[in-house]
């Protein structure tokens, strides 16, 4: 029987593949460590699309910082490039 979970947080990812619950796909950034520690391993695949979705949701009654609408702007550009981004 085949199992699926869908998290949002990569640290409880980490955690959950750390624990041996399951083994996960993640950008090689983010457990760096982790490997170079030998805390986990990697597995070859084949896959071929090694693109990430991104999904931004500001607070609707927070003040968005200058850096945070930079931010968005650099997102927004990219979704023009890539259609890739939704926002």
């Amino acid at each position: 029987m085949e199992s699926e979970i869908n998290l949002f947080s990569t640290e409880a990812i980490k955690q959950l593949v750390r624990e041996n619950l399951g083994i996960a796909y993640l950008p090689r950034f983010i457990v760096e460590q982790e490997l170079k520690n030998e805390i986990v391993r990697e597995i070859p695949t084949g896959i071929q699309n090694k693109m990430i979705e991104i999904v931004y949701t500001p607070h609707k009654n927070k003040w968005i910082t200058p850096a945070m609408n930079l931010f968005i702007q650099i997102l927004r550009k990219d979704q023009k490039e890539n259609c890739r981004f939704k926002y």
